[in-house]
């Protein structure tokens, strides 16, 4: 990279950004993981 500009990662931050918005965080929001903190989550503010 001889000279980057401020442009220089644009395309990259745009490939990664669309990989997690259509794989990664929706099967984030589908683990079981983070329906569990879900569900615990929902219990202690309940319990207030």
């Amino acid at each position: 990279m001889q000279e980057p500009t401020p442009h220089t990662f644009e395309d990259a931050q745009l490939q990664i950004y669309t990989l997690m918005h259509r794989d990664s965080y929706p099967r984030f929001l589908n683990s079981s993981i983070y329906k569990n903190l879900l569900q615990t989550g929902s219990r202690s503010s309940s319990e207030s």
